[in-house]
C-alpha cells in the first residue's frame, strides 16, 4: 500500500493532469492512505501485544458515545461506495471493558463490513442489554465467506481477501479482534 501511495503522490505532483483527472487521483490517494493507516495501526497493535504482553485497562465505559463516536469516522467510507451505514445503540449502556481496544474491535468489523458488502447494501451497528450481557453486533449484507474461509479466519494462514471494490484484506484484523475480545 506505501507503494501505490508513493506512486500516486509522485504521478499528481509531476504530472500534468486536468482538474478532473487530478481530483478523482486525489480521492483514491485519501483513500489508499486511510486503508494504509488502519492497516499499520492493526499491525503496530498487535506487534506490541505480541512483543510486551497484553494490559487490559478495564473501565465503565458509556457504550453509546464510543460506538458512535467510532463508527462515525466510517460513514464517510460506507457512504462514498454507497453503502447505508446504521446504529441501534440503546441509550444509557454502560460496561466494563478496554476502550482502546473496543475501539479497535469496531474499526475493524465496521471495516469489513463495508469492505465485503455492495454497493446499495447495508452495515448496521446495534448494542443492546440482554441479561445479564450486552451484545455488540456488526451486520452486514455483504459477500460472506466459504466454510472453508471460516475455519481458517483466526489463523495466522489466513490469506490475503479482496472486498467488493477490490479493497484488499491480509487476515489479521479478525484474528487481532478475536484476541482483544478475550483479553478482556
Amino acid at each position: 500500500p506505501i507503494d501505490s501511495i508513493l506512486n500516486s503522490h509522485e504521478l499528481l505532483t509531476n504530472e500534468q493532469l486536468d482538474p478532473l483527472e487530478k481530483t478523482v487521483m486525489e480521492a483514491e490517494l485519501l483513500e489508499r492512505t486511510r486503508y494504509t493507516s488502519d492497516m499499520l495501526l492493526n499491525l503496530m497493535t498487535w506487534a506490541k501485544a505480541q512483543m510486551s504482553g497484553v494490559t487490559v485497562n478495564l473501565q465503565q465505559l458509556d457504550l453509546p458515545e464510543l460506538i458512535e463516536n467510532t463508527t462515525h469516522n466510517k460513514l464517510a467510507v460506507a457512504d462514498k461506495k454507497g453503502i447505508r451505514m446504521t446504529t441501534d445503540i440503546e441509550s444509557g449502556l454502560r460496561a466494563w471493558g478496554d476502550k482502546d481496544m473496543l475501539q479497535i474491535i469496531l474499526r475493524n468489523l465496521v471495516n469489513n463490513a463495508i469492505k465485503f458488502t455492495r454497493p446499495g447494501g447495508e452495515v448496521a451497528v446495534k448494542a443492546i442489554h440482554s441479561g445479564n450481557e450486552i451484545i455488540i453486533s456488526v451486520s452486514d449484507s455483504g459477500i460472506g465467506m466459504t466454510d472453508e474461509k471460516q475455519t481458517e479466519i483466526f489463523s495466522l494462514r489466513s490469506g490475503a481477501t479482496y472486498g467488493t471494490n477490490n479493497e484488499r484484506g491480509i487476515g489479521l484484523g479478525l484474528r487481532m479482534c478475536k484476541e482483544f475480545i478475550e483479553y478482556q
